[in-house]
């Protein structure tokens, strides 16, 4: 959304395309990565689960064993409620 928007900046301007090209390849080359990242990320997550299955590890959620921090002063502690 970003990149189409700085396309139609730069023609409403009627400023070169080459003006912004850098974070255009920047953006480019950086996506297959992030896609890779997440597969990767996932991947872990699942080999994780069996070995912690093949160890008879419960399942736990982070921070299900200690406290949890208090809230800032002046920020309501109240749980979030769901609206339609």
């Amino acid at each position: 959304m970003l990149m189409a928007a700085m396309a139609t900046g730069r023609e409403r301007a009627k400023i070169s395309a080459v003006v912004g090209a850098d974070a255009s390849i920047i953006s480019a080359r950086l996506l297959p990565l992030c896609s890779r990242a997440a597969a990767r990320s996932s991947r872990l997550h699942l080999s994780l689960d069996e070995t912690r299955a093949q160890l008879r590890l419960p399942e736990r959620a982070f921070g299900d064993e200690s406290e949890k921090v208090p809230a800032p002063a002046g920020v309501s502690a109240e749980p979030l409620r769901i609206v339609a």
